[in-house]
């Protein structure tokens, strides 16, 4: 502002022209830091995507999907509430749901499956129509290299939630590159910040290849008691489970179980075994497990065919660490990890984060790292 004082009391040779060029030149060096910084915004949000799944990447720049800033949430929730309140509970019809079926192995777009769903809401959520689910359920997909398999699951299970009558959103967490993948990580990610967006009373966990066949099985929490595994047996294991532990796939917990058990741990980078701790969790805080009926196909899962990591020994080693005291200083009270980007698109909420995997190796036993470090460096990962 002084500086424009001192142009306009200093003699011009120009007059008023002098003036009117001078102003014309502040405005252009104004506008010219002003695109300036704006370049530089969307130069940062383009270093983030230059790691990002294809699929995610050809939607943005081809604006395939919704992107919707939600309301603050308080806002949110007293709007739904006002809307939804009237409604009557929903009295599920058995006779509209189809039972078992034949899994469809086709991956369409995701433009041609947004135009299958077009009653979704931004950010993937489905709600009944002309009644009130009895419950509101968050699903959430750990996801890493996996365009196909994210497609084919929402062809497949969004018909069958839709039967079910489900208040439903799906999230899909994705990790970034930089670190190994940890399944069990982004399932307590997709927890964390699934609950700052709205109230669930179900979080439902889901791997992306892991497909239920029969919509009678219900998505939903079990009593306050009992965790509920929606699976009974595995195509590729002849329908059965490969050994009596077993709690993958698709497990669903109430809020309160899965503060209970802290979550799944945090240390299972690589593949497997943060199943196996989730059981014993379950176990340590004294509750049970509940199926589906086990003398019918209710239970039934498939799962796509893929390329699967290599075993790494030293999980075991980290799973036979584990106890009650640890158990309680590892998992959901001790995330770490940074979001990149939330978007809500048309068929799912991406959340795109990023760990610090050495960081997270510091809380393990001096030993266990040790052998962890040894095998890195046999195998180069």
């Amino acid at each position: 502002m002084a500086l424009f004082k001192f142009i306009v009391k200093s003699p011009s040779p120009f007059g008023g022209a002098g003036l009117i060029i001078v102003t014309f030149g502040i405005v252009l060096i104004v506008k010219g830091l002003y695109y300036s910084n704006n370049h530089v915004t969307r130069r940062s949000y383009g270093n983030v995507q230059k790691n990002l799944s294809n699929f995610i990447l050809k939607d943005i720049s081809d604006d395939v999907q919704i992107n919707h800033t939600s309301l603050p949430i308080n806002v949110r929730r007293h709007e739904e509430h006002a809307t939804t309140s009237f409604l009557s509970v929903c009295d599920l019809d058995f006779k509209t749901l189809k039972g078992r079926e034949k899994m469809a192995l086709t991956s369409q777009s995701l433009i041609a499956l947004e135009s299958m769903f077009p009653e979704s809401h931004a950010g993937g959520r489905f709600q009944p129509n002309g009644c009130r689910s009895k419950h509101r359920i968050a699903i959430i997909i750990p996801f890493r290299d996996r365009e196909i398999h994210l497609k084919i699951y929402l062809s497949n299970v969004i018909p069958k939630l839709r039967r079910q009558k489900v208040d439903f959103t799906i999230y899909v967490v994705e990790q970034a590159p930089g670190s190994h993948f940890n399944r069990g990580m982004m399932r307590n990610i997709g927890f964390a910040e699934a609950r700052k967006i709205a109230d669930y009373d179900c979080f439902i966990f889901n791997d992306v290849d892991s497909i239920f066949e029969d919509d009678r099985n219900l998505f939903q929490c079990g009593t306050d008691n009992s965790v509920r595994h929606l699976v009974t047996g595995v195509d590729v294991f002849d329908y059965k489970l490969k050994y009596s532990i077993l709690v993958g796939g698709i497990i669903a917990f109430t809020p309160e179980q899965f503060r209970r058990v802290n979550g799944y741990s945090n240390f299972f980078f690589d593949w497997g075994a943060e199943d196996d701790d989730i059981y014993y969790r379950i176990q340590r805080a004294k509750m049970q497990i509940e199926r589906p009926d086990t003398n019918s196909t209710i239970g039934f899962m498939s799962t796509l065919k893929h390329k699967r990591d290599p075993e790494v020994k030293y999980r075991f080693d980290i799973l036979y660490s584990r106890n009650n005291e640890t158990s309680h200083k590892d998992g959901i009270n001790s995330l770490k990890y940074t979001v990149k980007v939330i978007s809500h698109k048309k068929l799912f909420t991406w959340i795109y984060v990023a760990v610090n995997e050495e960081e997270v190796l510091q809380g393990l036993d001096a030993g266990i790292r040790r052998k962890i470090a040894a095998y890195r460096l046999k195998t180069k990962t």
